[in-house]
């Protein structure tokens, strides 16, 4: 009988430690779940941070655009101002001769 009682007291604890293997085993699991749960948000933080980055360099870039655009735009007009000056120069100047071909006409009559 007390090796009966031994023997069932040894079951006992055998039970017991599996129980307690058992339960490290699923701590281990939900330690496991949790630090993967740690590398998705840490992957989505970099991702999110990346987006933020992308759209700052996007904007930066058509901020840069716009400029080269604006610089483009002013070298054309300038161009165009120019050309009517020179244009409106040479009709001044054309008028002139005829003016300074009277002048001497005039002058030597």
């Amino acid at each position: 009988i007390e090796e009966q009682k031994q023997e069932i007291e040894d079951q006992k604890e055998e039970k017991q430690e599996i129980e307690e293997q058992k339960q490290e085993i699923e701590d281990q699991k939900e330690e496991k779940q949790e630090i993967e749960e740690q590398k998705q948000e840490t992957e989505e933080q970099k991702e999110e941070k990346q987006e933020v980055e992308d759209q700052k360099q996007d904007e930066k870039q058509e901020i840069e655009e716009e400029k080269n655009n604006q610089v483009v735009n002013n070298d054309n007009e300038q161009i165009e101002h120019n050309k009517i000056d020179s244009n409106n120069q040479e009709e001044d100047q054309k008028q002139e001769q005829p003016e300074k071909q009277n002048e001497k006409e005039n002058t030597t009559n």
